[in-house]
């Protein structure tokens, strides 16, 4: 499961119950082990404690039996002493005295006869040779067949109770004369099996060796079922409680099959070997051990003196199983384990619930707003509404925040899409050719404040390079297609605006140039067109002249012949009359084509017209050389109107020439004729230039400057 996909709530409950998880974890760890500690601390006072009570329950058996020994060995040895010791009041004051004894079952005196105030013998009696059985004496055997109670004191017989007598313990008191305490043993006596210990003091004549003895058998099957099989004083299930001679022998144990077995076999291994030595060592205390069930336990050792009199330590044990001294950490790591089980799902559910009530809603709220906002800012139409602020916690301070931002940033917004709009608005006015409008809203956003800058600082760049307004311009260009050149923009500043004033100025100057030249060219083409009028008109008179002359020659041909030379003369100028036309047909020629010249130069030119002042000039520089020679032609007639009346007047006195005046007149008829057309074709050059001049003069006249 991928954790991001998850909403913050869950995150956060997982979280939280995790930690919860590691802190409950981390608290039963930590409880389980303090609890191990105290409970093993606890459990090693419990066991030294409990041992130490049965200890202090054992320990009165062993002094009352010592003390009652140490008593009637007192009196019997001070009535001994003073020879007052009576055997009936020796029985009886050793009955009264053991019936007070509560752990004691049996009883046992030896005196030799001799000690006896009645005694025959007054010999003094000798130290018991213990290499051989007693001597003959006073023996009393005696049984407390109810040891919690007074009475049931039976005596024995000797038979019944010879085996103590004569037991190795008793001979060992009597050799070294020292108060014994005898390791457990089984006593058959009286038909019955006990198990007990035999507590014995020697009693010593005025020599102070010992002559006889006083023995008590405690017994142990009492002592197993008053204090090892005390219920009460159980602590922990399974614990066993046990008594340790000083040889470590088992005194009291549970299982009555392991009394009087050594401990190191009823339950061999190393941490017994521990467990005899630190006893050895009269060491108390609270060791490890493995009880006879192979368990891993922990035992409470205590020693204790059995007599003040007497070096030997007895011990008393109990042994408690580890798993019973820590069940209530296993309970309570359970019960810790069970309540943050459902502390954490009490847990979990508080917290699921109050990071939906405090979080998740909250969040859901702000991402909604956050998402409302978001639209808003991508241009969506949607209502903006500032969140609510519920609580002045954390998230209370985000909503705070994000309100004074989404106001900020709407006011911002609202700031910028002024500024966009007038922006528009700006440039709708730039796009209606107006330059000098600028955005003077200044936006919230940096990037578009530097937008605006760039925009304003474009706008007077162009306004400083094209002009102010591109509507002036544009109608001022659409005069100059209409040929109206007379329009121009008024304050022009802008680099466009001058430079259209200056070629408005350079065009109407050059119209009128133009128009002037134009002007000039109709009137020189209407002076041509007169003087070509003339000049036809002239040549067919001349020519009819010339007929009647002709019809005149013919008349008077005889007299013709004498102006056979003129008549050579004529034909010389007639000559250079046909040079003179030449001249003309190519000045008519290049005035054709500088007419259509001209009309192409129109055609390109349009409105501007450049082309015309080109052909205004050739057209001058045409109408002067027609000019010129239409003069050299009136020149030339004159010269032949001269000549020919030099003819006439020759022909008068030539008559013999009249025949060749008469061919000549008939040739000059012809050339006349020839002149006369070529006058008409001049004259309807002059007319198509006329014409040209006037179409020019009408396109200049179009244009308005």
């Amino acid at each position: 499961m991928n954790l991001s996909n998850l909403r913050i709530g869950t995150k956060l409950v997982s979280l939280i119950i995790g930690v919860l998880l590691v802190i409950f974890i981390v608290l039963s760890l930590v409880i389980t082990h303090k609890s191990s500690k105290t409970l093993q601390t606890e459990a090693y006072k419990t066991l030294y404690n409990v041992a130490k009570r049965h200890a202090n329950r054992i320990i009165p058996a062993f002094n009352q039996g010592f003390a009652l020994l140490e008593t009637l060995r007192e009196t019997i040895q001070n009535s001994i002493d003073n020879n007052s010791l009576r055997e009936d009041e020796l029985t009886n004051f050793v009955r009264t005295a053991f019936d007070e004894a509560n752990w004691s079952d049996y009883c046992f005196l030896y005196l030799p006869h001799a000690v006896f105030k009645d005694s025959p013998s007054k010999v003094i009696p000798k130290p018991i040779d213990v290499e051989h059985p007693i001597p003959e004496g006073f023996y009393l055997a005696l049984e407390d067949t109810d040891v919690f109670h007074v009475g049931g004191i039976i005596s024995l017989s000797l038979q019944e109770s010879a085996k103590i007598f004569n037991g190795p313990n008793i001979k060992e008191v009597l050799r070294t004369n020292k108060d014994m305490l005898s390791e457990p043993m089984p006593i058959h006596i009286a038909g019955k099996d006990v198990t007990s210990v035999i507590a014995t003091v020697p009693i010593r004549n005025k020599q102070k060796q010992a002559i006889g003895f006083i023995s008590l058998a405690i017994d142990l099957t009492k002592m197993r079922q008053e204090v090892i099989m005390d219920k009460t004083s159980s602590v922990y299930p399974g614990d066993i409680i046990a008594v340790l001679s000083s040889t470590g022998r088992v005194a009291a144990f549970p299982d009555t099959n392991m009394i009087g077995k050594p401990l190191i076999e009823v339950n061999p291994g190393p941490l017994t070997e521990t467990i005899l030595k630190a006893a050895k060592e009269h060491r108390e205390g609270v060791f490890p051990y493995m009880n006879i069930r192979h368990q891993e336990s922990f035992i409470g050792l205590v020693n204790f003196r059995v007599w003040r009199d007497i070096d030997q330590f007895w011990s008393v044990f109990i042994v408690a199983p580890k798993d019973a001294i820590f069940k209530p950490k296993d309970e309570l790591a359970r019960l810790v384990m069970v309540t943050a089980f459902f502390s954490l799902i009490i847990a979990g559910i508080c917290v699921a619930f109050l990071a939906n009530k405090i979080i998740s809603r909250r969040l859901s709220a702000v991402l909604e707003g956050l998402v409302t906002f978001f639209r808003f800012l991508n241009h969506e139409k949607v209502s903006l509404k500032l969140l609510k602020v519920q609580s002045n916690d954390e998230l209370g301070q985000m909503v705070g925040v994000i309100n004074a931002n989404i106001q900020k940033i709407q006011q911002s917004l609202e700031e910028d899409q002024q500024a966009v709009s007038q922006s528009v608005s700006t440039a709708k006015i730039i796009e209606s050719g107006d330059l000098s409008a600028r955005i003077t809203q200044i936006p919230a956003n940096p990037q578009l404040k530097e937008l605006k800058n760039v925009l304003n600082t474009m706008l007077d760049t162009l306004e400083h390079k094209v002009g102010r307004n591109m509507d002036t311009i544009n109608a001022v260009f659409e005069a100059y297609k209409k040929f109206d050149f007379t329009a121009k923009i008024p304050e022009a500043k802008g680099a466009v605006e001058i430079t259209i004033n200056m070629l408005g100025q350079d065009i109407r100057e050059m119209l009128s140039a133009s128009y002037a030249f134009a002007k000039e060219l109709s009137s020189q083409s209407e002076i041509l067109k007169e003087s070509m009028q003339t000049l036809s008109q002239s040549s067919v008179e001349q020519s009819n002249s010339l007929e009647g002359t002709a019809q005149q020659i013919a008349q008077i041909t005889a007299s013709m012949q004498n102006t056979s030379a003129r008549t050579t003369e004529i034909t010389k100028q007639v000559q250079e009359i046909k040079n003179i036309i030449a001249i003309i047909q190519d000045i008519a020629n290049q005035t054709n084509l500088l007419a259509l010249n001209a009309a192409i130069e129109a055609a390109r030119a349009g409105e501007h017209g450049r082309g015309f002042a080109v052909v205004a000039d050739e057209v001058r520089k045409l109408a002067e050389r027609t000019g010129k020679s239409l003069g050299e032609i009136e020149a030339n007639t004159n010269s032949l109107v001269q000549s020919m009346n030099e003819i006439v007047s020759n022909i008068q006195g030539q008559a013999s020439g009249i025949e060749a005046v008469n061919e000549t007149v008939e040739q000059l008829e012809v050339v006349v004729q020839k002149n006369a057309q070529i006058a008409q074709d001049t004259d309807q050059i002059t007319q198509k230039v006329n014409d040209i001049a006037k179409e020019i003069f009408d396109d200049v006249n179009k244009k308005k400057f």
